[in-house]
């Protein structure tokens, strides 16, 4: 079942990983997008170093490392980066498979690309703090009626 996990990774303010080499790529200081479906709903900073901890947090599974976030902040709309050209600057930087190498190799990624990011993510609304609870309940009830429909599984 694949399942969003908006609400754990804002609530408990840490984010995680199955993947072994996600320490090597997160560290201090490190601005993360928070992400869900292919859409961005957010952004952090990363606080503290990457640990492990095998405690049940996410509903789908246990990502065993993790890392704080602080500085969080929601908008008010989620955006996907095909809207904006990143996934293509992605594919001209990166190749083809440049998920896989963005997300299990660690390395930068290229200037272009952040440089982009940064644009469009100065660009967005955030929500107040107040009304960060509502929206995401909502996104996740979004998420899990096109899981649904996809399945061909009744509302």
């Amino acid at each position: 079942k694949k399942t969003c996990n908006l609400i754990q990774a804002v609530d408990k303010e840490i984010i995680g990983s199955d993947q072994s080499t996600f320490p090597e790529r997160i560290k201090e200081g490190d601005l993360v997008l928070l992400m869900c479906q292919s859409q961005i709903f957010g952004k952090a900073i990363v606080k503290g170093t990457v640990f492990q901890d095998e405690s049940r947090v996410w509903k789908d599974k246990i990502y065993p490392y993790r890392a704080k976030i602080q500085q969080l902040e929601i908008f008010t709309e989620t955006f996907s980066l095909e809207e904006y050209g990143i996934n293509s600057l992605f594919r001209e930087n990166l190749g083809k498979g440049w998920a896989f190498k963005v997300l299990f190799t660690p390395g930068d990624i290229p200037g272009n690309i952040i440089q982009r990011l940064l644009e469009v993510i100065s660009e967005r609304e955030v929500l107040k703090s107040e009304d960060v609870s509502d929206f995401l309940l909502k996104k996740e009830s979004e998420y899990e009626l096109k899981r649904k429909k996809r399945l061909g599984l009744k509302k």
